[in-house]
């Protein structure tokens, strides 16, 4: 019996420490994407497209000058390829479980940077800079 009542403090232990498919800001981790469905990681990434692209819309209609720069920056890169390409992406980046801690929206910026034909060192600075963000 004592074996047993060690055994389940030692499972829940376990259980807490596990990382759970948000973090303390609220963001989608790699946890989370990977419970997703294939129809449900679809609709995710053109959601967050269409997000993105109402967003440009208004900054545009604004004219924040000191924004447009990277929006539009953004824009085209987020722009290249499909949404098939940019889940694949996604997918391919969450394979690596050094990954799963990431933020899915960082993962999407990392993918269409990528899916774009960002240096090796722009996708290195953007994935440290994802950690970093989660560290804090």
């Amino acid at each position: 019996m004592r074996r047993l009542a060690g055994l389940a403090i030692l499972v829940a232990g376990c259980a807490m420490q596990a990382q759970a498919p948000y973090y303390p800001k609220n963001a989608l981790n790699g946890l989370a994407w990977r419970s997703l469905s294939a129809s449900e990681k679809t609709l995710y990434v053109t959601g967050a497209w269409e997000a993105f692209y109402m967003a440009y819309e208004l900054q545009m209609a604004h004219a924040n000058l000191e924004c447009v720069r990277s929006v539009v920056g953004a824009s085209t890169m987020l722009l290249k390829g499909t949404l098939p390409d940019l889940r694949r992406e996604v997918e391919s980046f969450y394979e690596n479980a050094d990954n799963i801690p990431i933020p899915i929206m960082d993962a999407l910026g990392y993918s269409a940077m990528r899916l774009s034909g960002a240096s090796k060192t722009e996708l290195e600075e953007y994935k440290t800079a994802a950690f970093r963000a989660v560290l804090n």
